[in-house]
Protein backbone atom coordinates (compact mmCIF):
# COMPACT_ATOMS: atom_id res chain seq x y z
CA UNK A 1 0.00 0.00 0.00
CA UNK A 2 1.29 3.49 -0.82
CA UNK A 3 2.19 5.82 2.03
CA UNK A 4 0.89 9.37 2.29
CA UNK A 5 3.43 12.07 3.09
CA UNK A 6 2.70 15.66 4.06
CA UNK A 7 4.84 18.75 3.58
CA UNK A 8 5.72 21.07 6.45
CA UNK A 9 2.59 23.11 5.64
CA UNK A 10 0.43 20.52 7.43
CA UNK A 11 0.10 19.78 11.13
CA UNK A 12 -0.18 16.02 10.54
CA UNK A 13 2.67 13.68 11.45
CA UNK A 14 2.85 12.24 7.93
CA UNK A 15 0.90 9.15 8.89
CA UNK A 16 -1.79 7.87 6.53
CA UNK A 17 -4.36 7.56 9.33
CA UNK A 18 -4.10 11.21 10.43
CA UNK A 19 -7.42 12.94 9.82
CA UNK A 20 -6.40 16.30 11.26
CA UNK A 21 -4.83 18.08 8.30
CA UNK A 22 -4.88 21.64 9.59
CA UNK A 23 -2.51 23.94 7.84
CA UNK A 24 0.15 25.26 10.18
CA UNK A 25 2.05 27.70 7.98
CA UNK A 26 2.62 31.18 9.31
CA UNK A 27 1.08 34.17 7.59
CA UNK A 28 4.55 35.10 6.32
CA UNK A 29 4.62 31.90 4.27
CA UNK A 30 1.01 31.15 3.44
CA UNK A 31 0.13 34.75 2.64
CA UNK A 32 3.61 35.94 1.85
CA UNK A 33 4.56 37.73 -1.29
CA UNK A 34 7.94 37.43 -2.88
CA UNK A 35 9.58 40.81 -2.52
CA UNK A 36 12.49 42.38 -4.34
CA UNK A 37 15.05 44.91 -3.15
CA UNK A 38 18.02 46.34 -4.98
CA UNK A 39 21.00 48.03 -3.36
CA UNK A 40 23.63 49.97 -5.25
CA UNK A 41 27.04 50.50 -3.66
CA UNK A 42 29.44 52.99 -5.25
CA UNK A 43 32.13 53.97 -2.73
CA UNK A 44 34.14 56.17 -5.12
CA UNK A 45 37.35 54.79 -3.57
CA UNK A 46 39.05 51.52 -2.78
CA UNK A 47 37.30 49.77 0.10
CA UNK A 48 39.65 49.10 3.00
CA UNK A 49 39.87 45.85 4.92
CA UNK A 50 37.33 45.50 7.75
CA UNK A 51 34.97 48.02 6.11
CA UNK A 52 31.35 47.21 6.92
CA UNK A 53 28.58 48.06 4.45
CA UNK A 54 25.01 47.80 5.74
CA UNK A 55 22.86 46.91 2.73
CA UNK A 56 19.28 46.43 3.90
CA UNK A 57 17.36 45.89 7.12
CA UNK A 58 15.33 42.72 7.65
CA UNK A 59 13.39 41.20 10.52
CA UNK A 60 14.90 38.05 12.00
CA UNK A 61 11.78 36.15 10.84
CA UNK A 62 12.16 37.15 7.17
CA UNK A 63 13.15 34.56 4.58
CA UNK A 64 15.80 35.31 1.94
CA UNK A 65 15.50 33.18 -1.19
CA UNK A 66 18.23 34.64 -3.36
CA UNK A 67 21.01 37.23 -3.26
CA UNK A 68 22.45 38.24 -6.63
CA UNK A 69 25.58 40.37 -6.90
CA UNK A 70 26.82 42.21 -9.94
CA UNK A 71 29.97 44.31 -9.77
CA UNK A 72 32.73 45.83 -11.78
CA UNK A 73 36.33 44.68 -11.44
CA UNK A 74 37.50 45.64 -7.93
CA UNK A 75 41.15 45.70 -8.97
CA UNK A 76 43.90 43.27 -8.11
CA UNK A 77 42.41 42.37 -4.72
CA UNK A 78 39.08 42.26 -2.93
CA UNK A 79 37.14 39.64 -0.99
CA UNK A 80 33.79 40.11 0.73
CA UNK A 81 31.83 38.29 3.40
CA UNK A 82 28.04 38.62 3.24
CA UNK A 83 26.22 38.12 6.50
CA UNK A 84 23.96 39.49 9.20
CA UNK A 85 24.41 42.06 11.98
CA UNK A 86 21.91 43.33 14.52
CA UNK A 87 20.60 46.69 13.37
CA UNK A 88 21.18 48.49 16.66
CA UNK A 89 20.11 52.07 17.30
CA UNK A 90 22.05 53.50 14.33
CA UNK A 91 22.78 50.38 12.28
CA UNK A 92 25.79 49.79 14.48
CA UNK A 93 24.74 46.54 16.15
CA UNK A 94 26.82 43.47 16.87
CA UNK A 95 27.48 40.63 14.47
CA UNK A 96 24.93 37.80 14.22
CA UNK A 97 26.78 35.77 11.56
CA UNK A 98 29.24 37.75 9.43
CA UNK A 99 29.49 35.23 6.59
CA UNK A 100 26.28 33.21 6.62
CA UNK A 101 25.67 33.88 2.89
CA UNK A 102 29.18 34.21 1.45
CA UNK A 103 32.72 33.74 2.74
CA UNK A 104 35.57 35.61 1.04
CA UNK A 105 33.60 36.17 -2.17
CA UNK A 106 36.19 37.14 -4.80
CA UNK A 107 35.31 40.45 -6.48
CA UNK A 108 38.74 41.16 -7.96
CA UNK A 109 40.18 40.67 -11.42
CA UNK A 110 36.81 40.11 -13.10
CA UNK A 111 33.36 41.62 -13.19
CA UNK A 112 30.47 39.59 -11.77
CA UNK A 113 27.05 39.52 -13.37
CA UNK A 114 24.11 38.39 -11.22
CA UNK A 115 26.07 35.74 -9.35
CA UNK A 116 23.80 34.02 -6.82
CA UNK A 117 25.77 34.06 -3.57
CA UNK A 118 23.16 32.34 -1.41
CA UNK A 119 25.13 29.11 -1.17
CA UNK A 120 28.67 30.51 -1.30
CA UNK A 121 29.14 29.74 2.42
CA UNK A 122 27.78 26.76 4.35
CA UNK A 123 24.23 27.04 2.97
CA UNK A 124 22.77 25.10 0.08
CA UNK A 125 19.56 25.11 -1.94
CA UNK A 126 17.72 23.24 0.85
CA UNK A 127 18.22 26.32 3.07
CA UNK A 128 16.40 28.68 0.73
CA UNK A 129 13.24 30.03 2.32
CA UNK A 130 14.30 29.34 5.91
CA UNK A 131 13.96 32.21 8.35
CA UNK A 132 17.05 34.31 8.98
CA UNK A 133 17.21 33.21 12.61
CA UNK A 134 17.29 29.56 11.47
CA UNK A 135 20.06 30.29 8.97
CA UNK A 136 22.02 32.01 11.74
CA UNK A 137 21.80 28.83 13.85
CA UNK A 138 19.51 30.20 16.55
CA UNK A 139 16.91 28.02 18.28
CA UNK A 140 14.08 30.58 18.27
CA UNK A 141 13.17 33.90 16.71
CA UNK A 142 14.68 36.76 18.76
CA UNK A 143 12.21 39.17 17.08
CA UNK A 144 14.98 41.62 16.16
CA UNK A 145 15.89 43.83 13.23
CA UNK A 146 18.98 42.62 11.40
CA UNK A 147 21.05 44.18 8.61
CA UNK A 148 22.29 42.30 5.56
CA UNK A 149 25.93 43.34 5.45
CA UNK A 150 29.08 43.22 3.33
CA UNK A 151 32.40 42.98 5.17
CA UNK A 152 35.64 43.57 3.29
CA UNK A 153 37.95 40.77 4.39
CA UNK A 154 40.48 41.83 1.77
CA UNK A 155 40.69 45.44 0.58
CA UNK A 156 39.80 46.31 -3.00
CA UNK A 157 42.29 48.28 -5.09
CA UNK A 158 40.11 49.96 -7.74
CA UNK A 159 38.69 53.39 -6.89
CA UNK A 160 35.94 53.05 -9.50
CA UNK A 161 34.60 49.77 -8.13
CA UNK A 162 30.83 49.49 -7.70
CA UNK A 163 28.29 46.78 -6.95
CA UNK A 164 24.59 46.08 -7.31
CA UNK A 165 22.99 43.58 -4.94
CA UNK A 166 19.52 42.18 -5.70
CA UNK A 167 17.62 40.41 -2.94
CA UNK A 168 14.53 38.24 -3.34
CA UNK A 169 12.81 37.59 -0.02
CA UNK A 170 9.56 36.91 1.78
CA UNK A 171 8.80 39.15 4.74
CA UNK A 172 7.67 37.41 7.90
CA UNK A 173 4.86 39.86 8.64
Amino acid sequence: MATNYFSDLYAGLATPSTLDMQKRASAGVSHGRLRYAVVRFDPGEAVTISSNVRLKQFKSGDRINSILISCTDAGTAGDLDIGLYKSGANHDGAVVDADVFATALDVNAAALSQVDVFDEAGLDDQDRGKTLWELAGQSSDPMEDWDLTLDAVEATTAAGWEATIEIYYTAGD
